[in-house]
Order: C-alpha cells, then sequence, then structure tokens
C-alpha cells in the first residue's frame, strides 16, 4: 500500500505556486499561503489562500466534544477546525481539495 505524506504534498504546492510571490504582490496577484495551527479546545485550525477555481466544499461532523470536524471552503479558500486528533484528516482534505490526491 503507498502512503501519501500530505503534509510534503502541501509543501510542495506551496514551494511551486510561491515562486516570484514577492513580484506578483506588487500587481495584485494572488498570495499563496497556508496556516496550520494550534487551537484551545485542542485541536487544529488549517487555512489555504491563494488558489481559484477550486470546488466549494462545506463539512460538519460534530460527534462530542472530543470528536469533531468542521471544514468551509469555497473555490479561493480551505478553512479547517478539527479536534487534537483530526490534523491528518484535514490534510488529506486540503491536498484532496487542492487536487494533490484522489
Amino acid at each position: 500500500m503507498i502512503i501519501f505524506d500530505e503534509f510534503s504534498l502541501l509543501v510542495d504546492w506551496y514551494e511551486q505556486n510561491s515562486e516570484g510571490q514577492a513580484e506578483r504582490a506588487y500587481h495584485s496577484g494572488p498570495e499563496y499561503g497556508i496556516t496550520i495551527e494550534t487551537i484551545d479546545n485542542p485541536g487544529w485550525h488549517v487555512l489555504l489562500e491563494g488558489v481559484s477555481d477550486k470546488e466549494a466544499i462545506s463539512l460538519v461532523r460534530h460527534v462530542d466534544d472530543d470528536d469533531w470536524l468542521h471544514i468551509q471552503a469555497s473555490s479561493q479558500s480551505f478553512e479547517a477546525y478539527g479536534d487534537s486528533h483530526k490534523i491528518k484528516e484535514i490534510l488529506v482534505h486540503a491536498a484532496r481539495w487542492l487536487g494533490l490526491v484522489s
């Protein structure tokens, strides 16, 4: 079985899309960015910005205070929050949204 490292895929995506970002900023081009941070629930927050023409998605799964996931993505940004055990699942959804994995 092949296991994809979604974090590495996101890093590669960022590097490929942020080349020359400083120059594009002067021309109102998109700023590509990935934010991964902890939140005090405890849990995770992941934000991807600077894309276009992606599929909008909405996913809310709340089993209890220790098992939850909220994803909201538009055609231009992906934002997810999840409990402390959901970082891998969030990164899988992010990579799928970008079209990096199926």
